[in-house]
């Protein structure tokens, strides 16, 4: 059951994480994150910048320090903790033009913060080296494509893991909730046979049913 989608997420899934078209730093930034997104942090003033700026100053100012800490992880662990201290520093900088309700969710930033490490590490040519390492460490971003996913969640797992196919990225509340999930995603792999989980991913927006080198490739035009 599944087995001709769980053989296409692993073909594709070896060459974009792994052997990827490298893209440009810049255009990563640029398109690693959707509109959608970015418009979940309603701003106070409309006037200042807002969550897309901001995320993107971030990432590109903080680009080597990231490289070289990656470089230095040694565990999945070690790697969540980083991740983490990536969502504090970016709710600090978002506290001064963000309404603070739209930060209270743990996977409202969570979520952006694994999908940019993703798309970086698979595509730029920078983080090659860590690349392996780091895509075996990575969490799968949590959002309604992949929750309204009956191969990642069948619905008897779904209502154990308290969680709805309605379910929008910030519905993930706590870090518990998070980590419960994830570590389901965990053993959900194994079961499947799937070789990573953010290979997953490639189940977001029907992502697997196309050809391409990278993840920008796969995207819908």
């Amino acid at each position: 059951m599944f087995q001709e989608q769980i053989n296409a997420i692993n073909k594709l899934g070896t060459k974009v994480f792994l052997d990827p078209k490298n893209e440009s730093f810049e255009l990563i930034l640029k398109k690693g994150l959707s509109s959608n997104t970015y418009r979940a942090f309603h701003r106070i003033n409309k006037y200042k910048d807002g969550a897309s700026v901001i995320f993107k100053d971030y990432f590109n100012s903080n680009k080597s320090k990231i490289l070289d800490s990656f470089g230095k992880l040694s565990s999945r662990k070690n790697y969540d903790n980083y991740l983490d201290k990536i969502c504090s520093d970016l709710k600090q900088l978002l506290k001064k033009n963000i309404k603070n309700q739209q930060l209270e969710s743990y996977n409202k930033l969570r979520k952006p913060v694994d999908l940019y490490i993703e798309h970086i590490v698979s595509m730029d040519e920078d983080f090659k080296d860590v690349r392996k390492k780091i895509t075996h460490f990575m969490y799968l971003p949590l959002d309604s494509w992949i929750f309204q996913n009956e191969i990642i969640f069948p619905s008897k797992n779904l209502i154990e893991l308290g969680l709805k196919r309605r379910f929008s990225f910030g519905d993930l509340k706590s870090k518990d909730h998070y980590l419960k999930i994830q570590e389901f995603l965990k053993h959900r792999v194994n079961t499947l046979g799937v070789k990573h989980e953010i290979f997953f991913d490639l189940f977001w927006n029907n992502r697997y049913k196309r050809m391409g080198s990278n993840l920008f490739e796969l995207n819908p035009k």
